[in-house]
């Protein structure tokens, strides 16, 4: 079963799944000889998903195949929206780029990642839960404990003969023994906050999809108010789940390392020199975080 999905141009396919390619311990947004894979579930049941480019940069089209598994239209619907998401189809990507033309380095990004884009995540518990994992640790170490949590509380499932895994159900994480997650070494503060999320999650004492329709200041109030969510998880979140073009993760090592070596900054600027310094680049301050990360990112895999 194959559905086309024509995203806004300008999209570079191959380019964008850099970001989900960048570790071998990646395995539920995992990408294999130039395809992305993922599991999607709909209307209870879970369908592993393949998505293609077979048109081009200026002229996208995408192929999305489901492998395994007969959906209904309402399932079919549910996972064509989800696909639309995590590439952003609707996305006006040159709205930014002339936004960029005011800024020499931005320019420079923007001509040689043409067509990048932001990919999302659907479930904003999925990327909170990646935000908390990856607090003040190396990409490289969150990745594994990404991967041992995936493999105890997700679904595993076969793709062509390599394993993908569903992310945990909130209810999974909420009854995770703490003991567990210290075996797979995150810190006792980690797991704490992850099974605090989960059980708000679980329990509907916070509804994280109803985010999607307030304004960029409310979602920042109601994700500060969970405990283990601090300004760099939320302003992540918000950028690589909800879309919001002008989230800024000023805390971000990253960023601070890419302003120092495209700007001049020091290495050692604190967070609210760089949150000052980023104003420029409102209303996009999270897409310039993203190219200047990309930047960085270009060509390394993480390990």
């Amino acid at each position: 079963m194959e559905f086309e999905i024509h995203p806004q141009p300008p999209f570079n396919f191959d380019l964008s799944l850099r970001y989900y390619a960048r570790s071998r311990f990646e395995a539920v947004d995992t990408v294999h000889n130039g395809r992305y894979y993922r599991l999607f579930e709909a209307g209870g049941k879970t369908y592993p998903v393949e998505v293609r480019s077979s048109g081009s940069i200026d002229k996208p089209r995408l192929i999305a195949r489901i492998l395994k598994g007969s959906p209904g239209k309402k399932a079919q619907n549910v996972i064509v929206d989800y696909i639309k998401t995590v590439f952003r189809s609707d996305y006006k990507l040159n709205r930014f780029y002339d936004f960029c033309k005011n800024d020499n380095i931005l320019s420079e990004l923007s001509d040689k990642y043409y067509g990048l884009t932001n990919l999302q995540t659907v479930d904003l518990c999925e990327i909170l839960v990646w935000a908390i994992t990856g607090q003040q640790m190396s990409l490289g170490f969150a990745y594994k404990l990404k991967r041992r949590l995936v493999k105890k509380y997700g679904s595993k499932h076969y793709i062509d003969g390599r394993p993908v895994y569903t992310f945990p159900k909130p209810e999974a994480l909420a009854e995770a023994k703490t003991s567990d997650l210290l075996k797979m070494q995150y810190s006792k503060n980690k797991a704490d906050y992850i099974k605090g999320l989960a059980s708000l999650v679980a329990g509907r004492k916070i509804e994280l999809e109803k985010l999607r329709e307030f304004d960029d200041n409310k979602v920042r109030e109601l994700l500060l108010s969970i405990r283990g969510i601090g300004r760099w998880s939320c302003e992540y979140a918000m950028l690589r789940s909800l879309g919001r073009d002008d989230a800024c993760p000023s805390g971000d090592a990253g960023l601070r390392r890419a302003l120092a070596e495209n700007y001049g900054l020091d290495k050692k600027s604190s967070e609210k020199e760089i949150e000052n310094f980023m104003e420029r680049f409102r209303p996009y301050r999270g897409m310039a975080t993203y190219y200047l990360w990309f930047g960085l990112l270009e060509n390394k895999r993480i390990d």
